[in-house]
């Protein structure tokens, strides 16, 4: 597979080199478990358990309702009509929206 030996799998051991996990599924041929890459479903953009064990990584005070509510309103673009653009400009808005100041005009 051209995208696999020339874009996939490069990328995966430039990840790899950098410290991140990976999970190189192409050995299987056609992945058809979601589960091996972490997911529920492979329409499934984030991984949820890896999600909430960075985000309690960092604030380890959350109970387990604030960490599912929090992990919903991250990946709510997922359930969503918008457009990758969209989505990822609504993403880094949240995620950032507590440390904005507003200049006055």
């Amino acid at each position: 597979m051209p995208e696999y030996s020339n874009v996939e799998k490069p990328f995966l051991e430039h990840l790899a080199a950098i410290g991140w996990d990976t999970i190189d599924q192409e050995s299987q041929g056609i992945p058809s478990d979601p589960e091996i890459s972490l997911r529920e479903t492979f329409k499934q953009v984030t991984l949820p358990a890896v999600f909430k064990a960075a985000v309690l990584e960092i604030n380890p005070w959350l109970a387990p309702k604030q960490l599912d509510d929090l992990y919903n309103e991250i990946t709510a673009t997922e359930r969503s009509h918008l457009s990758l653009l969209e989505a990822n400009k609504q993403v880094f808005e949240k995620l950032i929206g507590t440390t904005k100041t507003t200049v006055p005009q």
